[in-house]
């Protein structure tokens, strides 16, 4: 078993908040825009 901490570096970036704002210039660039929703069972049935 390892007892090393990982480093800062390992540690993921934080993400930036995605406004409308961010989302009009992406879509004014070109850029992809992706998403992923997920719904539990009983929620899909609703």
């Amino acid at each position: 078993m390892s007892t090393t901490s990982p480093t800062p570096a390992s540690q993921p970036k934080a993400r930036k908040k995605v406004t409308v704002r961010t989302l009009r210039a992406k879509k004014r660039r070109g850029e992809p825009i992706t998403m992923l929703t997920a719904y539990d069972y009983p929620s899909a049935l609703a």
